[in-house]
């Protein structure tokens, strides 16, 4: 999975809850930046995620599902509030990714 589809598996999980606060804002611009994503490039990718369309693009390699995953909760937490749809995603992810339980809670556990 490349860099633009990793940011636009964020955008989704950050704008399920219809609303993005400063703080998944700057995250998100703070990746872009980082893996050198232009301005356009995030505005289009940002307007996809936004749309209630918008789904998750799931990485095929369980190693990098685990990575996502990892990240979908830290942009999730990113604003100290967890809207119930961002968990509802983030269930659904997990479940689709075949994420174990034992999983799960060695990243919450890592992220604590």
């Amino acid at each position: 999975m490349d860099r633009l589809e990793w940011l636009k598996n964020l955008m989704v999980m950050a704008a399920a809850d219809r609303k993005l606060t400063d703080e998944e804002m700057e995250y998100l611009e703070r990746r872009a930046r980082d893996w050198n994503i232009d301005g356009d490039t995030y505005a289009a990718t940002l307007e996809y995620a936004c749309d209630e369309e918008a789904v998750l693009s799931l990485p095929a390699d369980h190693g990098q599902r685990l990575k996502l995953l990892r990240e979908l909760i830290q942009v999730m937490a990113v604003d100290g509030e967890l809207a119930e749809v961002e968990k509802q995603l983030c269930a659904l992810a997990a479940a689709h990714m075949r994420v174990t339980d034992e999983e799960l809670d060695s990243i919450l556990d890592s992220l604590g």
